[in-house]
């Protein structure tokens, strides 16, 4: 169901605000009645009563920072200004190999070309709103930091599909944001379907639970569309490469 303003408040053993004062109007105030009505009127009020806009945050380490998953900011647009960019050393990861001499995803000088005049590549109809695939792990961290953000934990992924109702539909090909339907509770796009998405840290595949952690690719894709939100392919190299394969970033606030 929809969590009332008391069960949020009970949902943390950290709380940010430990008590909260509501000053009422003397209307109300002045009357004893009156103020245990606000009072029972306040703890049923829904977040869509009061919230305008809503945002993921998830601090599994209690940081000194808050952390917002964005929606899916890998689109070619973006890539592009990251790949301008004249100098990437500062972003990479410090055990990215040392023979990966750039951040080019796969087939670039003919993906960015189509995207820009809307033509078609590998039979998608092609626009730079677009999501980046056919990177690597090396590609989404470095583009995540240089963005002043970082790739999500599969946790942290799975919390906000989750959040106020999963995407209902898993989205072929298209612009970020395309389908409707393969939307999250609070307005995240493309969780489901469109590319899969790199996460950040390696994690043991619940299959195969004596094998070695691996790093995760999360949600499903255009090419592969049998489980959605749910799904999760487990990559046994940072450097593998997929025409389904993108990313999302968190950003640090």
């Amino acid at each position: 169901g929809i969590p009332r303003l008391r069960e949020l408040l009970g949902v943390t053993k950290n709380l940010k605000a430990p008590s909260t004062i509501i000053r009422l109007k003397d209307e109300f105030g002045k009357y004893q009645n009156k103020s245990q009505y606000a009072k029972n009127k306040l703890e049923y009020t829904i977040l869509s009563d009061i919230v305008v806009k809503n945002q993921i945050y998830y601090d599994p380490k209690n940081n000194d920072f808050d952390t917002e998953i964005e929606d899916d900011k890998g689109m070619l647009k973006m890539y592009k200004t990251f790949l301008d960019f004249p100098d990437h050393r500062r972003f990479q990861h410090p055990e990215q190999p040392v023979n990966k001499k750039n951040h080019k995803p796969n087939d670039w000088d003919v993906v960015w070309p189509a995207a820009v005049r809307r033509k078609t590549w590998l039979g998608r109809a092609m626009t730079i709103e677009c999501p980046v695939v056919g990177i690597d792990w090396w590609d989404a961290y470095a583009y995540a930091q240089w963005s002043q953000g970082r790739l999500p934990t599969l946790s942290e992924w799975a919390v906000a599909a989750g959040f106020e109702g999963q995407s209902l539909n898993v989205s072929l090909w298209g612009p970020v944001g395309h389908d409707q339907m393969d939307v999250t509770g609070v307005g995240l796009a493309g969780m489901a379907g469109n590319v899969r998405e790199w996460t950040a840290v390696p994690e043991i595949n619940p299959a195969e639970s004596l094998a070695p952690k691996a790093y995760v690719a999360a949600g499903d894709s255009f090419e592969n569309r049998d489980g959605g939100i749910l799904a999760r392919l487990w990559v046994d190299s940072r450097s593998a490469r997929r025409s389904d394969l993108g990313f999302r970033v968190i950003a640090k606030k």
